[in-house]
C-alpha cells in the first residue's frame, strides 16, 4: 500500500484483472484496504506477524499538525485488530511524509524488535514515540451567561442530561431537549425539574435529529398563553402539572411519586367510550371533578358522560413544573412548510 496503508511482514498481493495495476487507495479506502490485507492472510492461513505503516495518521504534538483523517481511521481499526487477533497483530508504525535514512533506520528497529515491545510507534526525526494516555488541563469553564435557545440533541440520556445541567447553570434563554422518546425517556421528568429549578426555560422534543420537519420548530417567540383556574377558593396555573399535584394533594411530590399517586386514583373498569370515562383513567378522580368536569360541561355545553372519548385525545398532563402551553415557532407556519419543500 501507498503512504498511509497497511502491509503485513509478508505481502500477499491481491489478485487482479491483467495488465490492469491496482491503484493507490484513495483516502475513505485506506481501513478497507486494511480489512481486506488482514482477510487474506487469515484465508491463506499465515500465521505470521503483522505491522500496519501509515504516514499522517496521528500526531505526537502541538507542532505535529498535518494528520490526515481517514488515515487515522486506519489506526482506528488496528488497534481492533490487536484485540481480536493478538496472535498475528504486531502493531501500528506512523512516518513522517517524506522518510529519509535516519526514518529508515528507525523503522528498521522497530520491525527487527530491536526498539523495544512498542506497537503503537510513531517515527519522528531521530526519535520513536510510543502511544500513551496522558492528562490534560483543562482551559476555566465558561461562566458568561447564555443568549438565545440552545439545543440538545439526545438531549434526555445521560451525557445530554450533563450537558443540559451545564448550560442551565449559565442562564440560557430555552433549552430544547431533543430525544427519540421525549419525556417517555427514563427520567426526563426529574431531569427537567432540575433543570427549571436552575432558571432553565425547558422544552422537550420527541424526534429523531434526523427529521427536518420536527427540526424546523426548535425556536420560539417571547410569547405565553397563560390559563389560571378557580378551585375551591384557591387559584391554579394551567395545566395541570406538578405544581397543582403537590397544591392540590398538599403534599411534596417527586415525578415518580406524582405519576404513581394519579395511577391508584384512575379506577379499573372505566368506560374510556366516554370523555369522562377517558379522562378520569389519565389523571384520576379528583383532578377530573376540580379541572375538568366544569369546563368541559360548560365549553361543550353538554354533559361530559354524553361526550365521545375521542373528543379529547390526550390531557396535558406534565409531572414538571412547567405551566406554559405550546409556543409560537419564530418561523410562521409556511415559510417553515416553504424552506422544507
Amino acid at each position: 500500500m501507498g503512504p498511509g496503508g497497511g502491509l503485513p511482514t509478508r505481502p500477499r498481493p491481491p489478485p487482479t484483472a491483467p495488465d490492469r495495476p491496482r491503484p493507490p487507495p484513495t483516502a475513505p479506502d485506506r481501513a478497507e484496504t486494511l480489512l481486506a490485507w488482514l482477510r487474506l492472510i487469515d484465508e491463506a492461513g499465515l500465521d505470521v506477524p503483522v505491522w500496519c505503516v501509515t504516514s499522517r495518521a496521528v500526531a505526537t504534538g502541538p507542532h505535529d499538525t498535518d494528520v490526515d483523517a481517514a488515515t487515522a481511521g486506519v489506526w482506528g481499526l488496528g488497534r481492533v485488530a490487536a484485540l481480536e487477533r493478538p496472535a498475528t497483530w504486531a502493531g501500528l508504525i506512523d512516518l513522517p511524509p517524506s522518510p529519509d535514512e535516519t526514518t529508515r533506520r528507525r523503522l528498521a528497529a522497530v520491525l527487527t524488535g530491536a526498539a523495544g515491545p512498542e506497537d503503537q510507534i510513531a517515527v519522528r526525526g531521530n526519535s520513536l514515540l510510543g502511544r500513551r494516555l496522558a492528562r490534560t488541563v483543562l482551559a476555566p469553564a465558561a461562566t458568561s451567561p447564555l443568549s438565545g435557545t440552545v439545543l440538545i440533541t439526545g438531549g434526555t440520556g445521560a451525557l445530554g442530561g450533563h450537558v443540559a445541567r451545564r448550560i442551565a447553570a449559565r442562564g440560557t434563554a430555552v433549552l430544547v431537549l431533543v430525544s427519540r422518546h421525549g419525556m417517555e425517556a427514563p427520567g426526563a421528568a426529574e431531569l427537567v425539574c432540575e433543570l427549571e429549578t436552575l432558571g432553565a426555560d425547558v422544552r422537550v422534543v420527541a424526534a429523531d435529529a434526523a427529521d427536518r420537519p420536527a427540526m424546523a420548530f426548535t425556536e420560539f417567540t417571547d410569547y405565553r398563553h397563560r390559563v389560571f383556574s378557580v378551585h375551591d377558593g384557591m387559584i391554579y396555573s394551567m395545566p395541570i402539572n406538578l405544581g397543582i399535584i403537590c397544591s392540590y394533594f398538599g403534599r411534596a411530590l417527586s415525578p415518580t411519586e406524582a405519576r404513581a399517586l394519579i395511577r391508584t386514583q384512575a379506577p379499573e373498569g372505566l368506560d374510556t367510550g366516554t370523555l369522562e370515562g377517558k379522562a378520569v383513567s389519565s389523571i384520576g378522580r379528583p383532578l377530573y371533578e376540580a379541572f375538568i368536569r366544569n369546563y368541559t360541561a360548560k365549553q361543550w355545553q353538554t354533559d361530559p358522560l354524553e361526550l365521545p372519548g375521542e373528543t379529547i385525545g390526550r390531557l396535558p398532563v406534565r409531572y414538571t413544573f412547567d405551566s406554559r402551553f405550546s409556543r409560537i415557532p419564530t418561523k410562521d407556519f409556511r415559510s417553515t412548510a416553504t424552506r422544507l419543500g
